[in-house]
């Protein structure tokens, strides 16, 4: 859960770094002067606060780069601003569960079927996510893969690096750019690695404090 909210979380500081930078501080190298403004681009910045963090990355990258981001990648990423947003505000589901009683321990039951007022797979038709409360370690890996792979677009337009930082074997930092052309599992892969060589070069303390 904390990979998905701090990931999406990372992904929008990112965007707002840059949309100031912009259209809003002059003296940035990005800043796109009001004269090479069309009239939608000034009325929604007239109106930047209230702007979805998506609508805001189309614009930026749009507007920077002249190019767009395809349309697989934007709805993987509404499904995880979707999860998100359930994950942080709450969102409530019922649940019907078949139990069957387990004959070798009495007052145990095994779960045998159980049906959701919600359709996942609708829900999560690109990202495959689980249920909001089954969520395991290979949907936060998703959730990251969709936000680097964004990130790379838009720390490609600032030519800034996009940088990895983790806990899970003592302190650890990676440095990708986004011209290493590297897919976001491979990012994740290889900052992964080198924490795990870096806890084991630390000896036997380094493993334990995993």
């Amino acid at each position: 859960m904390s990979s998905i909210i701090h990931s999406y979380c990372a992904l929008e500081s990112a965007i707002n770094e840059i949309g100031y930078a912009a259209f809003f501080e002059e003296d940035s190298a990005l800043y796109v002067n009001i004269q090479n403004r069309v009239y939608t681009l000034r009325k929604t910045i007239a109106n930047w606060k209230t702007v979805s963090c998506i609508d805001k990355l189309l614009i930026i990258v749009e507007s920077l780069s002249g190019t767009t981001i395809p349309n697989n990648q934007i709805d993987e990423l509404r499904e995880l601003n979707n999860l998100r947003n359930w994950l942080v505000h709450g969102f409530v589901f019922k649940s019907t569960v078949l139990l069957e009683q387990n004959p070798s321990e009495s007052g145990t039951y095994t779960q045998v079927d159980r049906e959701d007022s919600i359709n996942w797979s609708q829900q999560f038709r690109l990202t495959k996510f689980n249920s909001i409360d089954e969520l395991d370690v290979e949907d936060a890996r998703k959730a990251l893969i969709i936000v680097l792979r964004i990130l790379q677009k838009i720390m490609g337009i600032e030519n800034k690096p996009i940088i990895l930082t983790n806990y899970i074997y003592g302190p650890c930092t990676s440095v990708f750019w986004p011209n290493d052309t590297l897919s976001g599992a491979n990012m994740i892969d290889q900052h992964l690695a080198k924490a795990l060589d870096k806890a084991s070069a630390n000896g036997p303390l380094g493993i334990l404090d995993t």
